[in-house]
């Protein structure tokens, strides 16, 4: 590829406002040339949105090579989906029994299956949500996964996309193109946090995790703080140097200050998705993957995440 191939992140909410709205974040990638040897990630746009129809129409005219990284859940269990008798469904099969609900029925269906489990059991995770240490897409309580599934996935099964990996066969490596046709993927911002919370405290023993979100943290100089070493240690030339890529960021501290951390998670979407297109991560092996879905991860260096 040669033309500059758009990379979006997006920090999804199922309940949209001014207070909260979706924020995207876009990224152009260039690939290498003469005079840039390795692919450069440049900051372009920040946007947000406090309804769903900017997002729906982000969705209907995604540029062609495009791909967008999407902090929301868009699979559900397969322990979930036994229990429903949608385990024979394709992706786009129970899809379309979600859309068949109001939000309040989906929920109380939702509801309804946590109540049918054993202490414990309550909360049926994926497989990708135990690899990538995730909460379950059935939360319905203090993080809303629940909610941003029936708002989210729904709208994205009905997008002219193709929804990695539920649109692809099992045997096929993630690969995009000048030509493909947009792929949408589930991202989990904190993964990039996390890698880059390694790199911070790699000399350090024992390693813990710091709260770069308010409702974690006492004070807004600390969130200032933690949010502003984490990018620096992203824009870092080691750091950059082990990704395989160059960072163009003008005006780097629009990204923090925020309380929910909102934007910062959507530019770490964004960057996760561009880093899984230059390095995929796992191929699928099993089918429930492909009913359950993926998070998208790089194969990068120290990627103990």
């Amino acid at each position: 590829m040669t033309a500059a191939q758009r990379i979006f992140g997006i920090d999804f909410t199922s309940a949209p406002g001014k207070r909260k709205p979706i924020v995207c974040c876009e990224l152009a990638l260039d690939w290498p040339t003469s005079g840039h040897p390795v692919p450069q990630l440049s900051l372009i746009a920040l946007t947000t949105w406090d309804t769903f129809a900017p997002f729906e129409a982000f969705l209907a005219t995604l540029p062609t090579g495009s791909l967008t990284g999407i902090d929301c859940p868009l699979g559900l269990p397969y322990a979930f989906l036994v229990a429903q008798g949608w385990d024979t469904l394709s992706w786009r099969g129970y899809l379309a029994e979600v859309a068949s609900h109001t939000k309040a029925s989906w929920l109380a269906r939702v509801n309804d299956d946590r109540a049918t489990r054993p202490a414990g059991q309550k909360l049926p995770l994926r497989e990708t949500d135990r690899l990538a240490q995730a909460k379950s897409p059935l939360m319905t309580v203090r993080v809303p996964l629940a909610k941003m599934f029936y708002e989210g996935a729904t709208r994205v099964a009905q997008a002219p996309v193709t929804v990695w990996p539920f649109d692809v066969e099992l045997s096929e490596t993630f690969t995009l193109t000048a030509t493909s046709a947009p792929i949408v993927a589930e991202v989990y911002p904190a993964q990039c946090a996390r890698y880059l919370q390694r790199r911070l405290q790699q000399h350090e023993s024992p390693r813990a995790w710091r709260p770069y979100k308010q409702e974690q943290l006492t004070t807004a100089e600390a969130l200032q703080d933690v949010q502003q070493a984490m990018l620096q240690a992203l824009l870092a030339p080691e750091t950059q140097a082990d990704l395989g890529i160059t960072l163009n960021i003008p005006h780097p501290e629009r990204l923090l200050g925020e309380a929910k951390g909102d934007t910062l998670d959507a530019f770490f979407a964004a960057v996760w998705a561009a880093l899984y297109s230059l390095h995929p991560g796992s191929a699928y092996s099993e089918a429930p993957w492909q009913q359950e879905g993926w998070i998208i991860c790089p194969n990068v260096p120290s990627n103990s995440i």
